[in-house]
């Protein structure tokens, strides 16, 4: 939750409070030498250098996107300041072909996590910290609204993310941007400036030209709102989470079922939630899914009556009386789709594996692990689809941003049920419960 714009933490060092003090796990910082990622990095060393957090590696992850002249030598000097701080620096990029996608900044930004989320499996972190700031969550409002999001999407960001099997930690989103700035013992370090900043072709950058117009009462109006949403969102999410474990149950392997009666007691607000984590935990996709689909699917389900549907990479089907959830089998069309392999991994070598699981090796005991995709189209009634599921790999669901709640226990305890490793290997995780 967003602090209020007017408050700033007694001691800076408080921000990092919630990091697991036990851990020793490794911490990647997200950092371009800008002004809010270097603050934000001066506070984590003097944290760190005090003791209020227990020092363990830090990895500073500069990331060069390549799309201007001169950003080779802006990201030389971000891991150079990286280095005086004390932290490894490590770079990434220049990125290829990203001029040539329409959405430049989204895209840009999806390679920029996907880079992290890399250095995350090579050196073993879970958590990944950014320097967003209030005047960033602000910015977010308002480019949702204008874009006429909903409400979900107007609470903006959250302090902490599940992402995958990581945290995505923003310390520092419920302090101004001149406050973070002026908290932190920079030591004479000079920031680098992103002359893109200040380029108009860009909505983040003619949002904040427009919020630095603002009074300091309308931002603080802004803010209130942002937390009531947040609010709103969290006690939806809540009683999501509450319904999901009375209606859950796992009849097979590979499955998920809900009660179709009592599920449409539900009101349907938290129906549509419950229908869109459920499909997210079992179909294992990222992206968002379409409002027309999830309501679609909401509409059948209100009819007592069999019916078959995907949605989100899961078969959704009802035999009346239960609404079943599995992975989707791929469609004809792609039948010539090769096999997923597990390449062979060095001892102690980490994989994201099918978007979904974090596998380890522990010795070497074969160089391939191949999981075949079944290629026929699934069969119109329930009981035929539920079979159609075997007990492997591909079926084990993944979680994605939301906490999916008793999914996650319902899930964890059958690993063993759903999925067959080679010897030499075992499942990581399958997603920060």
């Amino acid at each position: 939750m967003c602090r209020p714009i007017t408050s700033a933490p007694r001691c800076p060092l408080a921000l990092f409070d919630t990091i697991d003090k036990a851990s020793d796990t490794p911490l990647i910082l997200g950092f371009s030498g800008g002004p809010d990622s270097l603050a934000l990095a001066c506070l984590l060393r003097d944290a760190q250098s005090s003791g209020r957090l227990p020092r363990r590696p830090v990895v500073a992850a500069i990331v060069d996107h390549g799309l201007r002249d001169g950003s080779d030598a802006e990201a030389k000097a971000a891991c150079a300041l990286a280095e005086k701080l004390g932290f490894e620096a490590r770079r990434f990029g220049p990125a290829e072909n990203l001029k040539a996608h329409r959405n430049l900044q989204t895209r840009a930004r999806h390679w920029r996590r996907e880079a992290f989320f890399a250095l995350a499996l090579e050196i073993g972190a879970d958590t990944i910290l950014l320097g967003h700031t209030l005047d960033d969550q602000i910015e977010t409002f308002l480019m949702r609204r204008d874009r006429g999001s909903g409400t979900d999407g107007l609470a903006a960001m959250r302090v902490e993310t599940p992402w995958r099997h990581l945290t995505l930690f923003r310390p520092a989103l419920g302090l101004a941007r001149r406050t973070l700035h002026r908290l932190a013992d920079v030591q004479g370090l000079g920031p680098i400036i992103d002359p893109s900043n200040a380029d108009d072709r860009f909505e983040r950058v003619r949002t904040r030209k427009r919020l630095s117009g603002f009074s300091r009462e309308k931002r603080a109006a802004i803010v209130a709102t942002i937390e009531g949403y947040a609010k709103r969102r969290d006690r939806r999410e809540k009683q999501a989470h509450d319904a999901l474990n009375r209606l859950l149950q796992a009849p097979a392997p590979g499955v998920i079922a809900l009660e179709r009666s009592a599920l449409c007691k539900v009101n349907t607000t938290l129906r549509r939630l419950m229908i869109q984590n459920t499909v997210k935990a079992v179909g294992g996709h990222e992206r968002p899914i379409a409002k027309k689909n999830l309501e679609r699917i909401l509409r059948q389900a209100e009819l007592n009556a069999p019916f078959t549907a995907t949605l989100g990479g899961a078969l959704v089907c009802s035999n009346g009386k239960n609404i079943h959830f599995a992975r989707e089998n791929p469609r004809k069309r792609n039948a010539k789709t090769k096999p997923m392999i597990l390449r062979y991994l060095a001892p102690g070598q980490r994989l994201w594996f099918d978007g979904r699981l974090l596998v380890e090796a522990s010795h070497r005991a074969q160089d391939t692990f191949i999981v075949s995709r079944k290629t026929t189209n699934p069969k119109p009634t329930a009981a035929a689809a539920i079979k159609d599921f075997p007990p492997t790999i591909d079926h084990l669901a993944r979680f994605s941003g939301e906490d999916l709640g008793p999914l996650n226990s319902l899930i964890a305890r059958n690993h063993g049920v759903f999925c067959t490793w080679p010897q030499g290997y075992r499942l990581v995780a399958s997603k920060r419960t």
